[in-house]
């Protein structure tokens, strides 16, 4: 058996990492991918660093798109090695583990169109839980993968095609940015505009907790776990495949 650990979407939380790479090795990972949005305002040069420093697959995510285009104001601390080592990401990573072809990206639609396929055109709308089965299908044929794991929504959730032969897995943040979001429908009138009615991610008043991933090949077994206050790992979720 193959198991591959997954983290997403750090912010600069070194803390949340280090606990989940703990674990992840703990739990007897044969290898860990990280799937981007390693940069905020403050401890992004750390993160790097470790990622860096343990040669971590690692996609680019949005927040390191911005930080190097200078659109914002994170990233602040990043020394020149780190710079590079960023803007050498690419948008997806593929590779055979165990006879299964696992794909990552970020999630982010622009990442998407950018660096995955010519033929995926969904524009700029991100990989989420209530993506249709039909796009999450083209997605995985871009790719050219059996399993996607992607992260940028901060949503848990696992996703499978083909009588489980398919899936796309996003494990959570593995940070702790404020309270937690959920997705609520609004319609045009909530929205004030012309727009098709959609969702729209609104504060539940709930403290977020970090999140990461443990992936079993060949069988396609995903367990999202959740780190706890005092640093222990908790399993939220098993998705188990055919």
């Amino acid at each position: 058996m193959f198991k591959l650990g997954f983290v997403t979407d750090v912010h600069g939380h070194l803390a949340d990492l280090d606990a989940a790479l703990v674990h992840l090795r703990r739990m007897g990972c044969s290898a860990i991918w990280c799937g981007g949005d390693l940069v905020a305002e403050e401890g992004s040069e750390a993160v790097v660093s470790r990622l860096r420093d343990e040669n971590i697959p690692t996609v680019l995510g949005n927040h390191e798109l911005w930080s190097l285009a200078s659109r914002s104001g994170e990233g602040q601390g990043l020394s020149p090695s780190s710079k590079k080592w960023l803007r050498a990401l690419p948008f997806a990573h593929v590779a055979e583990l165990d006879g299964v072809r696992v794909g990552m990206i970020h999630g982010d639609g622009r990442g998407i169109s950018l660096g995955v396929g010519k033929s995926f055109g969904i524009g700029s709308v991100d990989v989420a839980s209530d993506w249709p089965e039909q796009d999450l299908s083209f997605l995985l044929d871009d790719l050219g993968a059996d399993v996607v794991l992607v992260g940028h929504t901060h949503d848990a959730y696992t996703r499978g095609l083909d009588e489980g032969l398919r899936l796309v897995a996003n494990p959570g943040a593995c940070c702790r940015l404020g309270e937690s979001y959920e997705r609520r429908s609004a319609s045009r009138r909530d929205l004030r505009s012309e727009a098709p009615d959609c969702s729209l991610w609104v504060p539940t008043g709930r403290p977020r907790r970090p999140g990461f991933g443990l992936l079993e090949l060949p069988g396609r077994d995903f367990y999202t776990y959740e780190l706890t206050d005092d640093g222990q790992a908790v399993r939220l979720a098993a998705y188990q495949g055919p």
